[in-house]
């Protein structure tokens, strides 16, 4: 997968990457101001000697893009599934919604615990004119 940024910092021969995360008005949040869509800083490795300013290329493993936004929104759903049928054909209904919200809960914790240890691996591809 690739994408755009632009270079904002250099340290140690990492360069400080923001990033517009794209949304479903096309990045022109303007136009309709209900995304609120935050800029994504990234420090990545300067292999192409960018400097301030300039607008480069970056390219990431798909593979962990598509993990990251499986575990992200459709674990949750399937743990909290998974403990209100169980819990339901076990102990009856009230039983059933509350330990698949407590498991929904739970697996709210475990991704962001996952999401602090995942790393991608950016690669500068380009530079942009």
């Amino acid at each position: 997968m690739t994408s755009s940024g632009l270079v904002i910092d250099i340290k140690d021969n990492k360069a400080l990457i923001r990033f517009i995360r794209e949304s479903a008005c096309g990045g022109n949040c303007a136009s309709c101001g209900g995304c609120g869509a935050k800029p994504l800083d990234v420090w990545i490795n300067n292999t192409l000697s960018v400097s301030v300013g300039e607008k480069v290329e970056i390219e990431t493993e798909s593979s962990k893009i598509l993990l990251s936004a499986f575990i992200t929104y459709i674990f949750p759903l399937l743990v909290f599934l998974s403990c209100y049928m169980i819990f339901t054909n076990t102990f009856g209904k009230p039983a059933g919604i509350i330990s698949g919200v407590i498991g929904f809960l739970g697996s709210l914790i475990a991704v962001r615990l996952y999401g602090k240890r995942l790393k991608l691996d950016y690669k500068m591809l380009r530079r942009i004119d």
